[in-house]
């Protein structure tokens, strides 16, 4: 977290002291809440071990929301969320649960069957959570509260990043990858799957 808020606070400075407007991109893949389950007693600041109450792991989950909640913040405090691109998720679902996210009622997996490296849809499926703008509808690129039940994968970012950048990806790379902006911008027509087996 602390090398993502430098990267951030680098590009803004540069582009202060040039004048400039330059885009960047920054691809953050914290560990948590990854094996070994071992949340630090606080991370810059923040209390983190034992602030859920639901175990180790959960305080981990946490651990990426204040995480998360860091980056935002940097965003705004240098005037660059209304113009950038924030994608949030996971490659794959969770791991079986704790003992005590079970007691509390927690259901990591959304009712799906099945765990991370099991071939059921609760190893798989995970929601992507994206925001692209100042919050408001007139502002945001992503209309602010929508939701999609649409089937994509994370291999579709390649084609996606392209099409943000006006790009087009080489023929020989990145097959698989469809441009799920539609899909964000809420401009996909209701029904039709971005893939024809996704459904």
């Amino acid at each position: 977290t602390r090398s993502a808020l430098d990267f951030i606070d680098r590009h803004h400075d540069r582009n202060v002291a040039r004048g400039t407007d330059d885009p960047f991109f920054l691809y953050f893949a914290p560990p948590a809440p990854h094996d070994p389950v071992t949340p630090p007693a606080d991370m810059l600041g923040v209390p983190i071990r034992g602030a859920t109450g639901l175990g180790p792991r959960a305080d981990m989950v946490y651990q990426n929301d204040v995480s998360l909640g860091l980056l935002l913040d940097a965003l705004d405090e240098r005037g660059l969320t209304d113009d950038t691109l924030v994608l949030f998720l996971s490659d794959n679902g969770g791991v079986r649960p704790d003992p005590a996210e079970l007691d509390a009622g927690h259901d990591k997996h959304g009712g799906l069957r099945g765990h991370k490296s099991e071939i059921w849809e609760g190893g798989a499926r995970t929601p992507l959570v994206a925001m692209w703008g100042d919050g408001t509808p007139a502002g945001s690129v992503i209309p602010p509260g929508s939701t999609s039940s649409q089937l994509v994968a994370v291999h579709d970012l390649a084609a996606t990043l392209a099409a943000v950048v006006g790009e087009n990806l080489p023929t020989d790379q990145a097959r698989e990858s469809h441009d799920i902006l539609p899909v964000l911008t809420g401009s996909q027509p209701p029904g039709v799957p971005v893939r024809a087996w996704y459904v």
